[in-house]
């Protein structure tokens, strides 16, 4: 799915900026062939029409540039092209949900003077400097749901739940098990430090949050009560393929077999708040 980016201010005109500089960038959607390991990303038909930014490009001063982000697990990647044409491979195990890439035409050099055709009137005789990695073209943005081939084994649980933020400012995090996916939704206000919690002591997230949802996510699945409406949902038969994948008994309890299928979540806990303690 296509959408246009934000507006934001750059200190040089950009292609895409309001009517900034005359132009375009286009590309066709992203297509994508999700394996269990390796994931293949293509994309063609890239084209800017500003006759200075296309030959920068043709120079090999400027290219495309695509930056792939993957909120689920913290993947970023910038890929870049001369052609109208690139293909990737990416690793599926960084792909999970929603997966974002944004296209740009970027700069690979410092361009003394940078006075493109096409400038707003607005701008009059001044001419800009450009620097190694500025943008100078925003293109389209594409969502793309990563629905690749499932592996029980390898399997992490953004495959089976997602963290997102609810419509209330506080209070405890609530949960909805009939989707796809198992959606877990914090207050805005635990969901703006969610992030950088995450990216430090992950053990902590999957103890405090993940831990209590997956145990009740195993009594349903356990359970199997077909008038609850969950045993076609994505979530609940992959949940079903791991368990049993993993050798976890049904006469286990419940939060020893969510231990189990998130390796141990206190350990990691525990590691990651010793380690920051080792860093400060």
């Amino acid at each position: 799915m296509a959408r246009r980016p934000q507006l934001i201010s750059f200190p040089h005109p950009v292609v895409g900026i309001g009517d900034d500089l005359a132009g375009v960038l286009r590309c066709n959607a992203p297509q994508f062939d999700f394996g269990v390991d390796l994931t293949t990303l293509s994309i063609d038909g890239f084209e800017v029409t500003n006759p200075t930014i296309a030959e920068l490009v043709q120079r090999k001063d400027a290219a495309f540039t695509v930056r792939i982000g993957c909120g689920a697990t913290y993947y970023r990647k910038s890929l870049q092209t001369h052609d109208a044409r690139l293909q990737r491979i990416l690793p599926s195990t960084r792909l999970c949900g929603d997966v974002e890439l944004q296209v740009r035409v970027c700069s690979l050099k410092r361009i003394e003077g940078y006075r493109p055709v096409g400038l707003h009137e607005d701008y009059g005789d001044r001419a800009f400097t450009v620097q190694a990695g500025d943008v100078l073209a925003i293109g389209d943005e594409f969502v793309v749901r990563a629905d690749k081939q499932f592996d029980p084994l390898a399997a992490d649980m953004p495959s089976i739940m997602r963290i997102e933020k609810g419509p209330f400012e506080k209070g405890p995090y609530k949960v909805n098990f009939y989707g796809k996916q198992i959606s877990i939704q914090l207050s805005v206000e635990d969901r703006a430090r969610y992030g950088s919690v995450s990216a430090i002591a992950p053990g902590v997230i999957h103890a405090a949050i993940v831990l209590p949802v997956l145990c009740e996510a195993i009594a349903h699945v356990r359970n199997r009560n077909a008038q609850d409406g969950m045993n076609d949902l994505q979530w609940f038969k992959r949940l079903e393929v791991m368990l049993e994948a993993r050798h976890i008994d049904e006469n286990e309890s419940l939060v020893v077999a969510a231990q189990k299928l998130l390796d141990l979540p206190l350990v990691r806990a525990f590691d990651n708040i010793l380690k920051g303690r080792e860093d400060d």
